[in-house]
């Protein structure tokens, strides 16, 4: 099972109020605030409104533990003590950025000018991996809604994965538009084309005081099919809700321009449609570009491999090779290379060898009447 320790703290006055997860602030700001009751559970999970299903805990509550009083850092590092040792839970590492699940790769790599692209050294490509949010890879954006209709710029859900980053400039063709949230408390996210597995997600913000958020990454495994599409919204956002839908880790940003993150975390398959919950702590928060990233696909186990042996008057030789485990090898010897490739054989029978495992090993006996060079190859039996 998976294990999220959440926090709210209220100042005594409700000056001040915070908003943790797992020994991390993920927002601290002025009040007022107040708390005049509480409700713990899935709150409105079955209404049809979009914004009640959004808002909506769906998942299992292990304790809820309420204090008369804020509590100072050594108390609240007893209480995360306390629940991890209640509930089996391992100690909480360091993260290289602070962060839960998602750490970040890079910052930037975003081209300058109009239109503005994804640069091609960035981490995500130079390691082999493709962004199935990109709408030419067959990802469709959804949100809960958008600044519009009627605004003479277009910033519905389609501008977040067109592949376009950076705003254009005044009387430039709107080329490069973001998607805007309509309401402080809203969702942006796309449906792949394929199921895919993924281990990264990147994100560029946009404008001035549109850039502070408090961030859910979730994503779902499944089928999106039969969700009706919706002009402007991509996708309904009421069906979008009614998906099942798991957190990867809750983020908060506050940056000073425009800016491009990449995190990675440990891969995830299967995965249909991502999506970021948005609770905006100033304007309603602006996307330039959301992608998620699939993790490279390793090739196929070659058919054979070939290895050359000098002979030096040796006639026992161990071959070593990358395998497939539960897959059968067969060995065969040539001094000239293609065509001459004969089966090995050990009193008659060809030799064959079951790999228990990634690496295997096989030794053959060559006659040493041979020539003074043989090649062996290894070849996978179909």
């Amino acid at each position: 099972q998976n294990f999220l320790l959440f926090g709210y703290q209220i100042s005594s006055g409700g000056s001040d109020i915070g908003f943790y997860k797992d020994q991390r602030v993920l927002f601290e700001g002025g009040g007022p605030a107040t708390l005049d009751g509480l409700r713990v559970g899935n709150l409105d999970r079955d209404t049809p409104s979009s914004t009640a299903r959004a808002e909506a805990f769906d998942g299992q509550i292990a304790e809820v533990i309420v204090f008369e009083r804020a509590l100072n850092p050594t108390e609240i590092q007893q209480v995360y003590d306390y629940l991890e040792e209640k509930y089996s839970l391992e100690s909480l590492p360091p993260h290289p950025d602070g962060t839960g699940s998602m750490a970040q790769v890079e910052i930037g790599h975003v081209t300058g000018g109009s239109p503005s692209t994804l640069s091609p050294d960035s981490e995500a490509v130079t390691t082999g991996r493709t962004n199935v949010a990109l709408a030419a890879n067959g990802g469709l954006a959804f949100s809960q809604d958008y600044i519009g209709p009627g605004n003479p710029r277009d910033f519905r859900a389609y501008r977040a994965n067109d592949g376009f980053y950076a705003d254009a400039p005044e009387g430039a063709p709107p080329i490069d538009e973001p998607w805007i949230a309509a309401t402080s408390a809203s969702f942006l996210g796309v449906r792949f084309g394929a199921p895919a597995t993924i281990d990264r997600i990147g994100l560029e913000n946009q404008f001035a005081n549109r850039r502070n958020a408090v961030l859910f990454f979730e994503y779902s495994t499944d089928d999106f099919s039969g969700v009706t599409p919706d002009p402007d919204l991509g996708l309904n956002p009421g069906e979008i809700n009614a998906r099942n839908w798991s957190i990867i880790d809750v983020l908060e940003l506050g940056d000073a321009a425009d800016t491009r993150h990449l995190y990675r975390f440990p891969a995830i398959a299967n995965v249909t449609a991502v999506r970021v919950r948005i609770l905006s702590t100033s304007a309603e928060f602006a996307v330039a570009e959301l992608e998620a990233w699939a993790s490279p696909v390793p090739p196929p186990a070659a058919d054979f491999r070939i290895v050359r042996f000098e002979r030096a008057g040796a006639t026992s030789f161990t071959v070593a090779w990358t395998s497939v485990a539960g897959t059968t090898y067969r060995f065969e010897t040539s001094t000239t290379l293609e065509p001459d490739w004969a089966e090995y054989t050990e009193n008659a029978v060809v030799k064959e060898v079951v790999a228990a495992g990634a690496e295997s090993e096989g030794t053959l006996t060559l006659d040493p009447a041979t020539e003074a060079e043989t090649f062996v190859r290894v070849k996978r039996v179909p």
